[in-house]
């Protein structure tokens, strides 16, 4: 039942909404435009009422999860190095991976975030933040 009424006030709301539109617009409420838009609108009202339990879940899916370490250590020079991560595991991490205002280096020890890729030789650091806010 509470399936029903929330689909009725999304379909309502969604036809309130391209009514509104159209007379703003100054189009007509009758004829063959009115009812594409109406059918357009129903169709993206009704596709979003249907998907909206699963968003959460996909949007968790397509946002990388992001983990943390200290540095092991890094040759500015060379412009690659090693952290470890917080289950113990090193990972790669290269110069291009650092985010920060000029930062293309890290420090030994340094606390840091960011999202574990897999490379051509293995696992590496990407999307590399400092935790003081570099």
């Amino acid at each position: 039942m509470v399936f029903l009424i929330k689909l009725a006030a999304a379909l309502v709301l969604g036809a309130l909404a391209t009514v509104i539109s159209h007379v703003t617009a100054g189009a007509p409420l009758f004829g063959a435009a009115a009812a594409t838009s109406l059918l357009g609108y129903f169709l993206v009202s009704l596709a979003s009422f249907v998907l909206s339990p699963w968003l959460p879940v996909l949007t968790e899916k397509l946002t990388p999860q992001r983990e943390t370490g200290k540095v092991k250590w890094f040759n500015a020079n060379k412009g690659y190095g090693f952290i470890t991560r917080d289950n113990g595991d090193d990972v790669f991490v290269h110069f291009r991976s650092i985010r920060g205002k000029g930062r293309r280096s890290l420090i030994e020890g340094e606390s840091v975030q960011f999202v574990l890729a897999q490379g051509e030789k293995g696992a590496q650091a990407e999307d590399v933040r400092t935790l003081n806010g570099d």
